[in-house]
């Protein structure tokens, strides 16, 4: 079976004891670049869990063999699982997933030709919620009941400060030299770069329709706040840890409340200004779009 190739990828560096962490590139276009993370996590077995996992260069996956052996690979949300094939195929890893997530092996999915006909379904080997026993030290295990179904897992920090773990819920993205100009462009005027930002692609696909009188998407991250972490590892960014994480995603689920966007539907029609500023946005959009894409089609 043919997998997706590696893609660069940066250090692998231990932010915390046992908690490894390592980012890659990952091409979405010609000349969009965004940068995704995977956290490796070493229990007392020396069995490594892989969360977010991302197919790495044959160095790198040399080093990350050199901390142990992989045993799980852990599937936290809707996205962040193209490379979780690989791992299990290759290391005979147990493949662990949230319920409620759509199964299908993107390694396949993004074949040329490929539809959702062609889709190969992966079946986990376990299928977890919020009272499972992980293989590590796992403080609290919280599921947002949206769309797009996550679950986010606190781990124990034993030199202070737990950390929590996400896949898009929750991002912590800085601006890159690795990013291209017009990912940057895209990330700032979307709010993808922040502090413990509440992941906009993710919000945006948890909308329901008006009718929708479920649980809030304000409700899960009351649940989040109230838990005890202060450290953050994402699907995106950079780690968080010097304990203000858990401040900064206050700060922004407030600021999201307040514009009545954490309620699971469409927030309410927006102002003349509004509109105005997203027009604008929209218009820079295509423009960097139709750019790079020229540029792309007529090898300049």
């Amino acid at each position: 079976m043919s997998y997706l190739p590696a893609e660069p990828n940066g250090l692998l560096t231990e932010p915390f004891p046992n908690i490894f962490y390592i980012d890659s590139e990952r091409s979405m276009a010609p000349s969009m670049v965004l940068l995704r993370s995977m956290i490796v996590i070493r229990n007392a077995k020396n069995e490594l869990s892989l969360i977010n996992s991302i197919r790495l260069s044959s160095a790198t996956e040399q080093q990350l063999l050199e901390l142990g052996d992989i045993k799980y690979v852990i599937r936290l949300g809707a996205f962040h699982h193209r490379d979780d094939r690989y791992y299990v195929d290759t290391f005979g890893a147990e493949y662990w997933s949230l319920e409620g997530l759509v199964e299908y092996d993107e390694s396949e999915a993004e074949k040329p030709g490929a539809s959702a006909h062609s889709q190969v379904v992966m079946e986990p080997d376990v299928i977890y919620g919020e009272t499972t026993k992980f293989p590590f030290d796992v403080v609290q295990a919280i599921v947002f009941r949206t769309k797009l179904p996550e679950c986010v897992l606190i781990v124990k920090n034993p030199e202070g400060g737990n950390v929590l773990l996400t896949a898009d819920a929750v991002q912590n993205s800085q601006s890159d030299p690795r990013a291209s100009f017009q990912t940057k462009v895209f990330c700032h005027l979307f709010g993808f770069y922040g502090r413990s930002v509440i992941g906009p692609g993710w919000l945006w696909g948890n909308y329901y329709d008006d009718d929708y009188t479920g649980p809030s998407v304000a409700d899960d991250f009351e649940r989040v706040l109230a838990a005890d972490w202060t450290n953050l590892l994402s699907g995106h960014g950079v780690p968080g840890t010097d304990g203000q994480s858990k401040k900064y995603l206050h700060a922004e689920f407030l600021k999201k409340k307040n514009k009545k966007q954490l309620l699971g539907k469409a927030p309410p029609p927006m102002s003349l200004v509004s509109k105005l500023v997203v027009g604008a946005h929209v218009l820079l959009i295509t423009y960097f779009v139709s750019s790079f894409t020229w540029n792309w089609y007529t090898g300049e």
